[in-house]
């Protein structure tokens, strides 16, 4: 999904945006690797525009990650980090626009070089290492590269993992660390999504899973067999041996276990990768008075035992800091607050 500043924020502003004005966006959720937290992008009153959270499977616990200006988190296989999107790099600084944040002590360092940039920078195999996609030399359109950082978070080493015939991007890799899936865009609302087996330095292209009009977020299920893609006109599950796909709205309308209207309501789904089945998924709302609002919840894979969490959950402390920095340690920000304290 996209956010965006509505209508309503600025709204004596020449070019003010026409939609509900924003009043709560929680949504891009990421899971833990253990399934205790899902982390998530948010935006409300007195957070910015955007900040990173994260809520306790529970829902009883919830703090700010990030100050105002990051987005779009991706969570290490060993859960100890967290790669953003910095908007503030990316507005003023030039170059990468990706931090990664210490989850244990809070801090947050700037990935690779400012002066080079790297789209749809994610996690790899190992630790230090991450893949993203990037145009180089002649090469008309991006192909997939991995680098390697340093302790210090410099890039001690980067390599082509593939080259393809068209426009590489989004690259994400399997749970058990083997195989890797990633998007081409091949024209206008034209998309393919292939998956390779990936030993070595190299990645051995192996098939094509499916064309399509339009090409959301990429997930992996958490039995690395199968991925889950955002596709127009809605989620599917797909088997990356035999191309076997599952329309995934229309297997939880056939469970009967979700409500019909928050089945309606749902716009986002993100299963988790610890075996439990249990997937994260956002509701969007539009108030009678014009206000949007966008919450995260749980629920079993076939649509059982449905809970919200970003709802119910306590308010999350404000981020104390008053300037963004690229080294700090925001581990006052990281204190979890629950109901009892609130």
């Amino acid at each position: 999904m996209t956010l965006s500043v509505a209508r309503g924020t600025h709204d004596d502003e020449e070019g003010a945006q026409d939609g509900p004005r924003i009043a709560v966006a929680d949504a891009r959720p990421a899971w833990s690797p253990g399934g205790e937290v899902l982390y998530f992008t948010t935006t409300r009153p007195g957070w910015g525009p955007f900040a990173v959270g994260a809520v306790s499977a529970d829902a009883k616990a919830v703090r700010l990650v990030t100050p105002q200006g990051y987005d779009t988190p991706a969570v290490s296989s060993d859960g100890g980090n967290l790669l953003v999107v910095s908007l503030y790099l990316h507005m003023y600084k030039g170059g990468t626009n990706y931090c990664l944040v210490d989850v244990e002590t809070g801090r947050m360092r700037q990935v690779g070089s400012p002066r080079r940039e790297y789209s749809d920078l994610a996690f790899g195999r190992s630790k230090g290492e991450l893949v993203f996609a990037r145009r180089a030399g002649s090469r008309q359109h991006p192909d997939i590269y991995a680098l390697r950082l340093g302790a210090n978070g410099e890039v001690e080493e980067e390599w082509n993992v593939l080259r393809d015939s068209e426009y590489a991007m989004r690259p994400v890799v399997s749970p058990d660390r083997k195989w890797l899936c990633y998007a081409l865009m091949e024209g206008p609302s034209a998309y393919a999504l292939k998956v390779c087996r990936w030993e070595g330095k190299q990645a051995e292209q192996l098939r094509l899973l499916g064309r399509f009009e339009d090409l959301g977020t990429i997930h992996w299920m958490a039995d690395s067999k199968r991925v889950f893609v955002h596709t127009r006109p809605g989620p599917l599950i797909i088997d990356i041996a035999g191309g076997e796909r599952v329309d995934y709205k229309q297997y939880l309308q056939d469970q009967g276990k979700l409500d019909r209207e928050l089945l309606q309501r749902t716009v986002e789904f993100a299963p988790s990768v610890d075996g439990s089945g249990r997937v994260a998924c956002g509701l969007s709302y539009v108030t009678e008075d014009d206000l949007y609002f966008h919450y995260l919840a749980v629920m079993d894979f076939d649509g059982g035992n449905f809970r919200f969490l970003t709802r119910e959950a306590p308010k999350m402390l404000p981020y104390p800091f008053k300037e963004v920095q690229q080294e700090f340690s925001v581990v006052d920000a990281l204190k979890l607050v629950n109901p009892e304290d609130g």
